[in-house]
């Protein structure tokens, strides 16, 4: 069987799609990467990739359905090849610094929820991981350390005239 003949069996098994599918079909792809969360970035990729091939198709002829699966096929994987290790290292290189790096040294306010202690620190609710021998709602303290989602807390000096201010 020669190469023509075998072209021409895979020739009307699937048909064309048009570009509005195409770009349909690689829009889903998309939006399924990124609503689904995902985060493989392998669909994306392919989703890519068949949008290009919808828009090649205004200038080349694919002949058959088949042609455009293939061509998809590789170039979404050329895509994945190319790109997918760099756009995870990015991805990686943005993510927010874990808390060990926030700055400690400021004053929090104190809050009880449900029977836990809690200080309001930076923006944000921070669990005590010590108590101090008084503690009542709205006490401003000094944070001395923050270690994951917790803070070491001290009383303010009040003697050495502190500012009463909780800094956000």
């Amino acid at each position: 069987m020669s190469e023509a003949d075998t072209l021409q069996q895979l020739h009307g098994y699937v048909p064309l799609f048009s570009i509005w599918w195409m770009l349909l079909i690689g829009t889903a792809l998309i939006v399924i990467e990124v609503l689904a969360g995902l985060g493989s970035f392998v669909v994306l990729w392919f989703g890519i990739a068949t949008i290009v091939v919808g828009f090649l198709g205004l200038f080349m002829d694919f002949r058959s359905g088949e042609f455009q699966l293939i061509a998809v096929a590789i170039f979404g994987t050329v895509l994945l090849l190319a790109f997918r290790r760099p756009l995870m290292r990015w991805m990686a290189s943005r993510e927010a610094p874990p808390p060990e790096r926030y700055e400690a040294g400021g004053i929090g306010e104190l809050q009880q929820h449900d029977g836990r202690w809690s200080v309001y620190y930076r923006g944000t609710w921070w669990r005590l991981q010590n108590r101090l021998p008084a503690m009542d709602d709205g006490m401003q303290v000094r944070v001395v350390h923050l270690h994951e989602s917790g803070a070491m807390i001290e009383p303010l000096d009040e003697a050495a005239g502190e500012d009463q201010a909780p800094k956000a």
